[in-house]
């Protein structure tokens, strides 16, 4: 079978993603990350479902693996946010990697930046 990668452009709330970064822990391995647990994933299945069913039909159901963010990265290739996920379906072998490349900003305070 044909591996098929799909890229989707998802729009999550500011407020509900803030509050998810909040529930992280610094993570052991690599102290400039932090670790997200749980069911992060929630944030954005709703879209990852109408988006498998509208593109290729298929009716998933996700589980959230590994997710981490970076809040002060150092280097500028590093995503701000890491998250992986795959279907919950036995017969399903779909998997996720969403990334957020930059911090998401206030659009207020940059209208007010001069």
């Amino acid at each position: 079978m044909e591996k098929l990668n799909l890229n989707f452009d998802l729009a999550i709330d500011k407020n509900k993603f803030e509050s998810l970064l909040e529930e992280s822990v610094v993570d052991n391995l690599r102290p400039n990350a932090r670790k997200l647990f749980g069911s992060w994933i929630k944030l954005f299945e709703n879209q990852i479902i109408d988006k498998e069913r509208a593109t290729t039909g298929l009716e998933v159901s996700l589980v959230s693996n590994m997710a981490k963010f970076y809040p002060n990265r150092k280097r500028s290739d590093a995503a701000f946010f890491r998250g992986n996920a795959s279907c919950k379906n036995k017969s399903c072998t779909a998997t996720y990697s969403l990334s957020i490349l930059d911090k998401p900003i206030d659009l207020v305070s940059k209208k007010n930046c001069y």
